[in-house]
């Protein structure tokens, strides 16, 4: 398996050796690892040629335009069957790229591969997206593998069939390219696989303020893919997937924004809603805590119910927010 790691970064000094350093450790070697350097302002391309990777500095444009300028520059689609994009704040587990070989065995057709998104140990925010993550791999996308209908590959550690990355739109004005590029492949009717055993640790907001604007980009994209797409107005089992998840989740979003009225009209009824649904996320919660010996999502539980609420109530704003003006600003979280 030909596979080359490209690493597109932005003044990532303080994350970016370990990422590189787990791409050696997964398999890959230092002349099939290479790193764009976006425009940093810090020491990131010095640090990555330290360690042997292949860097290509370029004036900022973002990182659809680094992932451009890396796959010409290096030459990579000549050279190489497979493409993973590795963000520079992500670690893989020794055992990734040897996961995703055996699933391209699996399935000869796959064009693209998916692995499984844990948030490194941090504090109670991270601990909250643990157990989302935990959530959304092990039920959600376990499902729309079967299904055929995944509806995002993480951007930070995903792996491309190199024929088919050349011909996607990765620059198509999105705040979230990773999953506008799935919806191609899903209106392409390519094949999307989920590795659950290639598992990959990404740094998660630290801070409320980075958690409410990373997750806003995502929300808002999520509504500027729906858009640019078309989603929900074809047949394809892909419509009625996305259709479902958002519509569930925007009718969650509308009742937490109007939850001080539904307080006041019905407090009893709804008290017993809340309470059954934290009931339900404490035993998700020990599930990932037993699954991931992640024991710190149970001492973080209790405050879970905070970004919870935001979730939804996020979910229904950036939908309002987007159908006023999209947003084309990109969200930076500050990294540790």
């Amino acid at each position: 398996m030909k596979l080359a790691v490209l690493i597109p970064a932005f003044n990532e000094e303080a994350v970016i050796k370990r990422a590189i350093f787990s791409a050696y450790r997964s398999g890959a070697s230092p002349d099939d690892v290479y790193v764009v350097d976006d425009g940093s302002t810090d020491g990131t391309a010095e640090i990555a040629g330290l360690l042997n990777a292949q860097v290509l500095s370029v004036s900022n444009g973002g990182k659809a335009s680094a992932l451009r300028h890396g796959l010409i520059h290096f030459g990579l689609a000549n050279r190489y069957e497979w493409l993973m994009i590795l963000d520079a704040d992500s670690i893989l587990d020794d055992g990734y790229i040897q996961a995703v070989q055996c699933a391209a065995e699996r399935h000869p057709r796959a064009a693209l591969i998916c692995g499984n998104q844990r948030s490194q140990r941090g504090n109670w925010l991270t601990a909250y997206r643990a157990v989302q993550y935990a959530i959304w791999c092990g039920i959600y996308r376990e499902a729309q593998h079967v299904t055929g209908t995944v509806t995002v590959a993480p951007g930070f550690a995903s792996t491309y069939r190199m024929s088919t990355f050349e011909t996607l739109d990765f620059d198509a004005g999105t705040l979230v390219e990773d999953m506008d590029m799935t919806i191609q492949l899903q209106r392409r009717g390519e094949e999307i696989v989920y590795a659950p055993d290639a598992i990959v640790h990404t740094q998660d907001p630290r801070r409320i303020r980075d958690y409410i604007g990373q997750t806003m980009r995502w929300y808002r994209g999520t509504w500027q893919v729906v858009r640019l797409r078309r989603l929900g107005r074809e047949n394809q089992r892909i419509d009625w997937e996305v259709g479902l998840l958002l519509g569930e989740n925007l009718l969650l979003g509308f009742i937490v924004m109007l939850m001080p009225l539904w307080l006041w009209l019905w407090p009893v009824t709804i008290m017993l809603v809340v309470a059954a649904d934290q009931t339900c996320a404490f035993i998700f919660t020990v599930l990932t805590a037993v699954r991931e010996r992640r024991w710190d999502v149970i001492r973080a539980f209790p405050f879970f119910i905070i970004p919870r609420m935001l979730d939804y109530w996020m979910f229904a704003w950036a939908y309002l927010s987007e159908r006023r003006q999209p947003e084309t600003k990109w969200y930076s979280v500050a990294r540790d």
